[in-house]
C-alpha cells in the first residue's frame, strides 16, 4: 500500500464511522417522529369514531362546539400537557397556547383535535431540539480526537492532547455556516413551525372536502414522512459539516499544509463529489461547500492529509503541555479507547516507551530527509521507515555515530522480516561501516540499509535474506579492507587523494567485495 493510500483509507474509515453515528442518532429521531405519527393517527381515529357520519365528518360538524362533558375531558388533556411541559421544556409560544386553551369556554371539535395533534408535534421537535446540540458537539469532539488518534498512530508518536473547550464548541455549533445564515437550531424551529401550521390546515381541508378517515390519515402520514426526511437531511448534513470542521481544526493544529478530497464512489455519489475526488487544496483555502465537505445535502465526502513534501508533525501546538510534555511510542495495534484514556484524559502511560527524538516527520524521499537533517546538524541521524515510505522512527546521534535506544531496537525486533528500511547520513560521505553492516545482518526486519553522504552519494545494501555468522562477516570485511589498504595509502601519501576521498573509495570497494561474497545487493550512486 502506498503511503497516500494509507491516509486515504484511514480517513475514509473515520468518515464512515462518523456517518454511522449520524444514522444511529437519526434512528432515535425517527422513533420519536414515528411515535408522534402513531399518536396523531390514534387521535384522528378516535375523532372519526366519535363524530363521523357515513364515514366522514362535515366541516359544519367539525366546527360544532364541544359539549360540557367533552370540554371537561379536553381541558383535562390540556392540563396534562401543561404538567408534561414542566419536564419536556416546551417553547414559550406553545406553553402560552396551552394556557389559553385551558381557560377557553368555547372549543370546537376541530380546534380540539388540532391542538392535540400540535401537542404531538411539539413533543417530537422538543426532543430533537434538546438532543441535537449534544449530538453535534459529540460529533465534533469525536472527529477532532479521532483525527488526532489517526495521526499519532500513523506516525507512531503519542503526546498529551489539549482538552477541547466546551464553551468554544458551543459557540462554534451555534454559529451559522451555510449561505442562508441559519444554524441547525433555527432550521429545526423552521421545520417545526411549518408542520405546526400545515397539520391543522390539512385536517381542515379534509373536513371541507368530506374526506374519510383513511384518506385523511394518509395525508397526515405523508406529511410526517416529509418531516422525517427533512430531519434526516439535517442530521447527516450538519454531521458532515462539523466532522469536517473538527478535521480542519486538528489539521491546522498539527501543521498540515494540504489535504486531498476523498469521495465515496458508488451509484449514490453526486456529480459534484465525483468531480472533486482526488483534488488537492491548501489548508488556507479550505471552505465548506467550495473546497471541503459538505458539498451538498447528505454529503458523504471527506478529506485526508496530503503530504507532497517533507512534513513535520506540530506536536507542540497540539500538546497539552508543549514545554514539558513527553512523546511516547504508539503501537500500531493500539485501540482508540486506550489512546483516549492515556493521551486525552491524562491516564497512565505504563508500558509505552518514551521517545527521545520522537517520530515527527514523513517524507516522500527519506534519503533527502536524512541529507537535509545531516547538513543542518552536522551529525548522524537514523531514519526507520516501512515499505510505503512512512517514517516510523527518527533517532539523532553524534558526529560520527548513532547509538540505538531501546524503542528503536524494539521496533526492529518486533517487525516482520524485510518490512523496514533503515537509512542514515554520513558527514564524510563514505560507504557503510562494519557496524552498519552488522546492524543489517542482525535484524531480519531490515530490507534495505541506506546511507546518504553529505556530498549526495547514495549507498544501498540489501542482504536479500542471506544473513551470515557475525564472526565470518567481520573476518571477510577486515580482509577486504586490508586488501585495498596499501593502494589508497599510497594515493593519500602522494597527494593524489585526500584522506576523506580515499576512504570514500576504499570503504565502498570493501563493501562491494563482501556483498559479492555473501550474494548481497549493493549499489552506489555518485552525484
Amino acid at each position: 500500500m502506498k503511503q497516500a493510500d494509507y491516509w486515504k483509507n484511514r480517513f475514509t474509515l473515520l468518515e464512515e464511522a462518523q456517518n454511522q453515528k449520524a444514522l444511529d442518532y437519526y434512528s432515535t429521531l425517527e422513533d420519536e417522529f414515528s411515535r408522534a405519527a402513531r399518536n396523531v393517527d390514534k387521535e384522528l381515529a378516535a375523532w372519526y369514531t366519535r363524530f363521523a357520519k357515513n364515514e366522514n365528518i362535515s366541516y359544519e360538524e367539525a366546527k360544532q362546539v364541544l359539549a360540557k362533558g367533552e370540554l371537561s375531558a379536553f381541558k383535562m388533556s390540556v392540563d396534562d400537557y401543561i404538567k408534561k411541559g414542566k419536564t419536556l421544556n416546551y417553547s414559550d409560544q406553545w406553553a402560552k397556547e396551552l394556557e389559553r386553551a385551558s381557560v377557553k369556554f368555547h372549543v370546537t371539535r376541530l380546534e380540539a383535535i388540532q391542538l392535540q395533534m400540535q401537542q404531538q408535534i411539539e413533543v417530537m421537535y422538543g426532543y430533537e431540539l434538546d438532543t441535537f446540540d449534544r449530538f453535534i458537539s459529540n460529533q465534533y469532539k469525536a472527529g477532532y480526537y479521532k483525527t488526532m488518534f489517526e495521526f499519532q498512530k500513523g506516525f507512531g508518536v503519542g503526546f498529551d492532547v489539549m482538552k477541547l473547550d466546551e464553551n468554544k464548541i458551543a459557540k462554534l455549533i451555534a454559529k451559522p455556516w451555510a449561505p442562508d445564515g441559519q444554524n441547525f437550531s433555527s432550521r429545526i424551529w423552521r421545520d417545526k413551525n411549518k408542520l405546526m401550521a400545515e397539520m391543522p390546515s390539512i385536517l381542515t381541508q379534509a373536513t371541507i372536502r368530506g374526506d374519510g378517515y383513511d384518506k385523511t390519515a394518509k395525508l397526515l402520514a405523508d406529511r410526517f414522512n416529509v418531516s422525517k426526511s427533512q430531519a434526516k437531511n439535517l442530521v447527516i448534513t450538519e454531521s458532515a459539516f462539523f466532522s469536517s470542521a473538527s478535521q480542519t481544526d486538528c489539521f491546522n493544529n498539527l501543521g498540515v499544509k494540504q489535504y486531498e478530497i476523498i469521495a465515496t464512489l458508488d451509484s449514490k455519489t453526486s456529480p459534484t463529489c465525483r468531480s472533486m475526488d482526488g483534488k488537492v487544496f491548501d489548508m488556507k483555502d479550505r471552505k465548506p461547500g467550495i473546497t471541503a465537505s459538505p458539498f451538498h445535502c447528505k454529503c458523504r465526502t471527506t478529506s485526508a492529509p496530503f503530504f507532497n513534501d517533507e512534513f513535520e508533525l506540530n506536536t507542540k501546538r497540539a500538546a497539552r503541555d508543549p514545554d514539558t510534555g513527553k512523546t511516547y511510542h504508539v503501537p500500531a495495534n493500539m485501540k482508540y479507547p486506550d489512546w483516549e484514556k492515556s493521551f486525552v484524559n491524562g491516564g497512565s502511560k505504563d508500558g509505552l516507551d518514551v521517545l527521545k527524538g520522537g517520530i515527527i516527520k514523513q517524507a516522500t524521499d527519506i534519503y533527502a530527509t536524512a541529507l537535509s537533517n545531516g547538513l543542518n546538524s552536522g551529525k548522524e541521524s537514523s531514519f526507520l521507515t516501512d515499505q510505503d515510505g512512512a517514517l516510523l522512527y527518527q533517532l539523532d546521534g553524534e558526529k560520527s555515530r548513532v547509538v540505538f535506544d531501546q524503542p528503536l531496537i524494539d521496533l526492529l525486533n518486533s517487525a516482520d522480516e524485510r518490512s523496514l528500511d533503515l537509512v542514515h547520513n554520513h558527514p564524510g560521505s563514505s560507504s557503510f561501516s562494519l557496524d552498519d553492516i552488522e546492524v543489517a545482518n542482525q535484524f531480519k526486519s531490515i530490507k534495505e540499509m541506506g546511507v546518504i553522504g553529505h556530498d549526495g552519494t547514495k549507498y544501498t545494501l540489501d542482504l536479500d535474506g542471506n544473513h551470515v555468522d557475525k564472526q565470518d562477516l567481520k573476518s571477510e570485511y577486515d580482509q577486504a579492507l586490508s586488501s585495498y589498504h596499501n593502494y589508497y595509502q599510497d594515493k593519500v601519501t602522494s597527494g593524489k587523494l585526500t584522506s576523506a576521498a580515499a576512504w570514500k573509495e576504499h570503504s565502498s570497494l570493501a563493501v562491494e567485495d563482501v556483498a559479492k561474497l555473501f550474494k548481497w545487493k549493493y549499489e552506489r550512486k555518485v552525484v
